[in-house]
């Protein structure tokens, strides 16, 4: 039934639910998973350690001093209030993608999928997403339903509505 499905993640409640949903699909149906994280470049420090502690990657408990996972995160929103240049910035924001890719790819694996690749991408999230599901020809798309989004208080769900209104194959929509 499925040959190839791509799954959206961006750090959300709901973008980890679309991961586990993607994950046993793949599974159960054999298919290949492929995950996708849409760097939030240009975003305030404040979505960045958002985004950071909804994955789980900032353990405020955790040493400074410590090289864990959870300290690197952790310290990836200070560094990007400190940065001077546009270079640092999208180095910090690339990283916490990797760790939030990383997380998910652990997921799906938890889960029985097999078959995962993961992408990444800039600009326009549902575009990089309609994109993706394109180039990696996905019979199925899987994302939250709302996400860490610059205006989420007013336009809750404008990523997922505007994939599942435009894919040319099915969205599930993860709440």
């Amino acid at each position: 039934m499925f040959g190839n499905i791509l799954v959206a993640v961006d750090g959300s409640d709901h973008g980890r639910k679309a991961v586990e949903l993607g994950g046993i699909f793949a599974a159960k149906t054999g298919a290949a998973l492929t995950l996708l994280h849409v760097h939030l470049q240009g975003r305030a420090a404040g979505d960045l350690e958002r985004l950071a502690a909804g994955e789980h990657l900032v353990d405020p408990d955790a040493d400074d001093r410590s090289p864990s996972v959870a300290s690197i995160a952790g310290t990836a929103a200070e560094a990007l209030l400190a940065a001077d240049s546009r270079r640092h910035e999208h180095e910090v924001v690339s990283r916490v993608g990797d760790l939030i890719l990383h997380a998910a790819e652990q997921t799906a694996r938890e889960l029985g999928a097999r078959d995962i690749r993961t992408l990444t991408a800039d600009g326009d999230t549902a575009k990089a997403v309609l994109d993706a599901a394109e180039k990696v020809d996905a019979d199925l798309v899987v994302l939250g339903s709302r996400g860490l989004g610059e205006l989420r208080g007013l336009m809750l769900g404008s990523v997922s509505l505007k994939v599942a209104s435009q894919a040319v194959v099915p969205v599930m929509i993860a709440r």
